[in-house]
């Protein structure tokens, strides 16, 4: 499936001459029905390929209709996936081209496919059933994908991300340093240059340019999309009675015209300009089978605009500083944050893009930060995090933190305080995935998953009645964990849309149910009308599947695959 119909038929012709059974969509408005149909045939195919575009649009109208046309393209097709039932789900494959940096001079070449990779991170989470796999080739480069498409490997021991290049394969993997070396220094901003912050009137915006100030800066320039409020005077009054040159602008960052205002304006102002750091960025969480082309719309705006945009208009010789504010989200995946997820990831490859032309530019992912940001602003997500490896950093911890990875001069750079094991326990869904692999292998996970696993023991050694009496029970507790009700008030008959289950709820309790268990569940199974002993009734299907079939499935073939 792409958008590309040329291209589409190069591909086809390419696996079809392989030896595969090969059929072609364009993406348009019988996407779904169309795979509907083709899923629905026998055999049923083996594997679904998304392929992206190649172009790279200079313009933001057309970067913005790319970036747009591909994120509703894949998110639509990981949802007409899942809902689909089957026994068996095909692989997802997300094919893009030339947008992952893979060699520092060359950079990427079409930055538009880049969100694709964030959104493939949140479908490992959400989606275990789909083995979504990442490939980035070179535009054109067919010949190099079938032959990894071809290579003998089950998906669970298969490589989750691979970058093409010539007869290189290179694997992306995580890679943890407990602190950065001091050997480098820190950076302080420099007194006869103005420093611009975007989402400088909210929370991280003003106390980043608090930090500024104390570190020597004297001309700051802030832009919110609400203007400078009563709370924003108040936090800069200190800083402007310190000598501070602060003006403030009332700019929504998605709009070229707003931007170049505000960009002569500062220029007019005496100092030139000598830093950007774009922190503006909301949310729209959900999880991909309720994701919605308007939440991504919502997060796609200061993001992926807002930085085109400051990247194409902040043209200035004096710009040393060209820092990107985007998340671990788009780093490691993040469940419920597809339209997140892949926004960032475009700031990431927007960064490589910048330095392999010589400009300067660095993305920070950050986790998660205490006192100020979206983690405070809503309480439970903050907990959430904690509870499951992402520990809050103060404010202070934070900036040091940034002060010396700016001067450190990476291109991305993760800040955060995390746990891989932790993380991976919480979400077992991603434990295999080649991104954690080398992290999560160590001698404390069979510790961490030791006591889950005893009550998939119990239920085993249990006869029917009493097997399904045990899980509804403890199915029960688990939803009121989750959706904080007293087990007493929970009847077998109610479903999660009666209980008020949204999708991130969902995703909390299937990620507990298959951490206990270690049985795959669809996401689909926890939302609508679902009720808890349907779920049981299907969750004791799968578990005595799996008992007989025991490490079998794990050696299945998944090489023969019949890709569309």
């Amino acid at each position: 499936m792409s958008t590309q119909p040329a291209a589409s038929e190069s591909l086809r012709q390419s696996l079809s001459t392989a030896g595969g059974t090969v059929r072609v969509a364009i993406v348009g408005s019988e996407q779904a029905s169309v795979l509907r149909e083709w899923l629905s045939e026998s055999p049923a195919p083996r594997g679904v390929i998304y392929l992206s575009g190649s172009e790279h649009p200079e313009s933001l109208e057309g970067l913005h209709t790319s970036v747009q046309r591909e994120v509703h393209a894949a998110a639509s097709l990981v949802q007409t996936l899942a809902r689909h039932s089957a026994p068996t789900l095909p692989r997802l494959f997300l094919v893009t081209q030339g947008s992952q940096a893979a060699d520092g001079a060359a950079g990427p070449t079409a930055i538009a496919g880049a969100p694709l990779w964030g959104l493939g991170r949140v479908v490992a989470y959400e989606h275990p059933e789909l083995a979504c796999k990442r490939i980035d080739i070179e535009p054109a480069a067919f010949g190099a994908l079938v032959t990894e498409l071809a290579r003998k490997v089950s998906a669970s021991a298969d490589d989750d991300e691979v970058v093409l290049r010539g007869e290189q394969r290179l694997v992306p993997s995580l890679t943890q340093t407990q602190t950065i070396p001091e050997g480098t220094g820190a950076f302080r901003p420099r007194q006869d240059r103005t420093y611009l912050i975007t989402g400088g009137l909210g929370g991280i915006g003003l106390r980043l340019a608090s930090w500024l100030v104390e570190r020597g800066a004297r001309h700051l320039a802030l832009c919110g999309r609400k203007g400078e409020t009563d709370e924003a005077r108040q936090a800069l009054a200190p800083l402007r009675a310190a000598g501070a040159r602060v003006e403030t602008f009332r700019v929504d960052v998605s709009r070229p015209e707003s931007v170049a205002e505000m960009l002569a304006a500062v220029r007019r102002g005496g100092a030139p300009l000598g830093g950007i750091f774009h922190s503006a960025g909301v949310l729209a969480d959900s999880s991909l089978l309720q994701w919605e082309p308007q939440g991504f719309e919502t997060v796609m705006g200061p993001k992926v605009d807002g930085a085109w945009n400051l990247h194409a208009l902040a043209t200035d010789t004096t710009l040393e500083h060209f820092v990107l504010f985007s998340s671990t989200a788009s780093l490691i995946g993040s469940p419920g944050q597809a339209s997140y997820a892949a926004a960032n990831a475009f700031l990431d490859a927007l960064a490589h893009f910048r330095r392999a032309r010589g400009l300067p530019a660095i993305s920070l992912n950050w986790g998660s930060w205490g006192e100020v940001g979206m983690a405070v602003a809503d309480a439970r997500r903050g907990d959430r995090l904690a509870e499951r490896g992402m520990s809050p950093m103060s404010v202070d911890e934070a900036l040091a933190a940034m002060a010396l990875v700016l001067a450190e001069n990476r291109v991305t750079r993760g800040i955060a305080r995390f746990d891989v094991t932790r993380w991976t326990a919480s979400h077992p869904s991603i434990v295999a995935s080649s991104l954690f692999r080398t992290e999560s292998v160590t001698d404390a996970v069979p510790d961490v998953m030791e006591a889950p696993r005893k009550l998939r023991e119990v239920l085993l050694a249990l006869e029917g009645s009493a097997r399904r009496g045990v899980l509804e029970a403890r199915l029960k507790e688990m939803i009121s964990e989750v959706g904080k009700i007293p087990t007493t008030k929970l009847s077998s008959t109610d479903s999660f849309d009666a209980l008020g289950f949204d999708s991130i709820m969902a995703l909390e309790l299937r990620d507990m149910v298959l951490g206990e268990l270690d049985v795959s569940m669809p996401l689909k199974s926890f939302v609508d009308e679902s009720s808890i002993e349907q779920v049981t009734a299907e969750l004791l299907g799968k578990l005595a599947v799996a008992s007989v079939l025991g490490a079998a499935s794990s050696e299945r073939d998944d090489s023969k695959r019949v890709l569309l």
